[in-house]
């Protein structure tokens, strides 16, 4: 009887489960082609291009990156950039450096090219680019042969070998297109460690992420304006010839030259003194160098370095270390904190092997020590350099945040490399860092001035600028 009744179910519903099992199978058909590309295909063979398809859509870049983030939204693009590092952007190229002298580098930059321009033909115009400016400064620049990523159809790749300021450099340069834009990247460092560095490059690199959601408050942003800070209550700006910080109330400055200054307490025997050389011999901890430094001062005994703190650091080579500090001066015990940092790149310039050292003393007689030490610690936090330009400020300072440098890479700074760019920019593209395009809004007829960085390859009317009305929808900016 059971049997009976569920013969006459699939009779009187056959049409309707074969039906059902065809649609199943065409949904499943579907995905596994939407999975490995071939859906593109078939919208383009019923008329549906893939910009149509993503119709809804528009997207800012969100990579992942483990950086502090410094924001350009009058440009729609944001940088990640490792503490203690350089960067700037100038020429219509971000520049994001371990330090100035151009060793270990990053450089981005984007641009909207003609549509016949192809991946290869700008990696090559970059490549001479780049020759050109490397032979000016007395180096050499060489590109292998390119190579295609199988992963990313739109991107390509080509290894570097050159020589700057007399060291072999090895890096990579990378240009993705997609439709009218492009964005190139190269990155490089010293031959011998550049397997090492390669991955830490790379993600910088990564960083690199443009805003492509057009708020109003984008596309009315303003350049920033650099923000003075406030000098603390009790503290007035000193500065010297070498040196300024906020120095407080009381103190004076007992000597300053170049490499060298201390303050002294109003109580005479309270000291903040700061001293660096770049010209070390040999292999060197901040702590050896400490008690190397402190045995040349006769009147001091005792000494005792306690409490060892690591500061981080993300420039190569490059180590801080604070300590507390027990001695005795001429007799007298007394306390403080020293703060030292060694900088030994591992690598050299005509086998030549460098290195620079710097520290930062606070001290006092013991029974004062806890009444100064805030003082003497706000006056170390504000030190800096005359000299915005010094050379490796980042490793003469401890210096925890990236630091946006007056002038960009050397590379960037170059007479050849700005002519080239704008040779070949006027011919073949319009650059993109810098950019901007004259647009309106077609429900307000409001003009703006957009970034060309916010370009998108998908939206509700196909590629173009995309404003965020109210209601969440976009409008095609004309």
């Amino acid at each position: 009887m059971k049997e009976a009744q569920s013969t006459d179910f699939f009779t009187k519903h056959k049409k309707s489960i074969i039906i059902s099992t065809i649609i199943i199978l065409v949904v499943a058909l579907l995905g596994a082609l939407y999975l490995t590309g071939s859906l593109e295909t078939i919208l383009k063979d019923l008329g549906i291009g893939r910009d149509e398809y993503y119709a809804e859509t528009v997207e800012n870049d969100n990579p992942s990156c483990s950086f502090k983030r410094i924001e350009y939204p009058e440009n729609a693009f944001s940088i990640g950039v490792p503490n203690g590092w350089y960067y700037a952007v100038e020429s219509g190229t971000v520049s994001i450096m371990e330090d100035e002298t151009n060793t270990t580098a990053v450089l981005i930059y984007t641009a909207k090219s003609q549509p016949e321009l192809t991946k290869e033909d700008f990696l090559n115009t970059f490549s001479k680019i780049l020759k050109e400016t490397t032979e000016e400064g007395g180096g050499t620049f060489e590109m292998q042969e390119i190579q295609k990523i199988e992963e990313l159809e739109d991107e390509i790749y080509a290894d570097v070998i050159a020589q700057i300021n007399e060291y072999d450099i090895k890096g990579k340069m990378h240009v993705s297109k997609t439709k009218d834009f492009v964005t190139f990247k190269v990155y490089w460092a010293p031959a011998e460690i550049f397997e090492e560095r390669e991955g830490f490059l790379k993600e910088i690199s990564g960083c690199f992420a443009r805003t492509k959601v057009l708020t109003d408050d984008i596309l009315t942003a303003k350049p920033k304006e650099e923000v003075k800070e406030e000098t603390p209550e009790g503290f007035k700006k000193y500065k010297g010839k070498y040196f300024q910080l906020d120095k407080a109330t009381g103190y004076t400055i007992s000597e300053e030259k170049e490499g060298f200054i201390q303050l002294v307490g109003p109580d005479q025997r309270t000291l903040l003194s700061y001293m660096y050389t770049t010209e070390l011999k040999g292999d060197y901890t901040p702590k050896f160098w400490v008690e190397e430094t402190f045995a040349e001062v006769k009147e001091i005994t005792d000494l005792a370095l306690t409490d060892e703190t690591v500061l981080p650091s993300q420039v190569l080579g490059y180590s801080v270390q604070e300590f507390n500090l027990s001695a005795k001066m001429e007799g007298t015990p007394i306390l403080g904190k020293i703060t030292v940092g060694i900088y030994q790149p591992p690598y050299s310039a005509g086998g030549t092997k460098y290195a620079s050292a710097y520290g930062f003393g606070q001290m006092t007689v013991a029974e004062n020590w806890d009444n100064v030490k805030d003082t003497l610690q706000k006056m170390q936090d504000s030190f800096d350099f005359v000299d915005s330009s010094m050379i490796r400020k980042n490793t003469l300072l401890p210096i925890v945040e990236p630091t946006e440098n007056t002038r960009a890479s050397i590379t960037v700074q170059s007479s050849a490399y700005h002519k080239g760019l704008i040779t070949k920019s006027n011919e073949k593209w319009v650059e993109g860092m810098r950019g901007y395009e004259t647009l309106s809004s077609p429900s307000t007829g409001q003009t703006y001035q957009v970034p060309i960085n916010s370009w998108s390859l998908y939206g509700p009317e196909g590629s173009g600028y995309y404003r965020l009305l109210e209601d969440g929808k976009f409008e095609k900016l004309q």
